[in-house]
């Protein structure tokens, strides 16, 4: 694992000291609606985060393992809280990136056409 040989004189200090190395951790963050949960199922092996075909469907923070030595953080998807071009919160639109509710869909469609 790649991970292991960054953190490999970490591990070997705490070796030394008698302490068994945790799990390695990582972070998988990224806007919503881009596959973060799906990555982590592919990894992992099995479906264990939640996922969906639509922004907001991971609500909180999850570890989960990959294998005996790695753990990875499921977050839900983060945005800017103010876009300075409206233009750049139609095109994330676009991709799924913010929810439906918020935007209207026929308004993105034709500023898209549009641009």
């Amino acid at each position: 694992m790649q991970a292991k040989l960054l953190l490999k004189e970490k591990i070997d200090r705490q070796i030394a000291k008698g302490i068994n190395p945790r799990a390695v951790r990582g972070l998988i963050v990224g806007i919503p609606n881009v596959g973060k949960s799906t990555l982590i199922n592919r990894l992992a092996g099995r479906s264990i985060a939640l996922t969906g075909d639509r922004p907001g469907v991971t609500k909180g923070q999850q570890w989960i393992k990959v294998g005996k030595e790695m753990e990875l953080l499921d977050t839900p998807g983060i945005l800017w809280p103010k876009f300075e071009d409206q233009n750049v919160g139609y095109r994330l639109a676009v991709t799924g990136a913010i929810k439906e509710e918020i935007l209207n869909a026929e308004d993105i469609a034709f500023l898209e056409s549009v641009t």
